[in-house]
């Protein structure tokens, strides 16, 4: 049995992954995140705040995560992902690619400004 491991100290939310790599090995999950690095005390709840970013969390590697933070009046729903459509080589045939790449995709987010109370969809490259 392998040993847990952190993949984040940011208290990931609603994770999404691409919809081809539900229910299957993936490396990388996408969930909405507070905006800095949190130390959680398991004695005081309900400290940690709204989530203020999203993150491109490596379950393989956690220390390549990547985050985005979104200013303090700015709060981000769920994730969903895209997948990246494939090109035509110029005669009107698709390109054939080597290996489809897990994180060929975009990050789509709506975020609730709330300074402005307005909401945005906001659209991320995740590659």
């Amino acid at each position: 049995t392998p040993n847990p491991k952190v993949l984040s100290t940011r208290l990931p939310e609603f994770p999404s992954l691409p919809r081809k790599r539900s229910t299957r090995r993936h490396r990388y999950v996408y969930p909405a995140v507070a905006r800095r690095k949190v130390t959680v005390d398991y004695e005081k709840k309900g400290h940690a705040g709204p989530v203020g970013g999203i993150a491109k969390i490596d379950v393989e590697f956690p220390e390549n995560n990547e985050y985005y933070s979104f200013e303090t009046y700015e709060f981000p729903g769920e994730c969903v992902l895209c997948p990246k459509v494939r090109g035509e080589n110029g005669n009107g045939e698709e390109e054939e690619e080597e290996e489809e790449k897990e994180d060929a995709c975009y990050l789509l987010v709506n975020v609730v400004n709330g300074r402005d109370m307005t909401t945005d969809m906001l659209i991320f490259d995740v590659e």
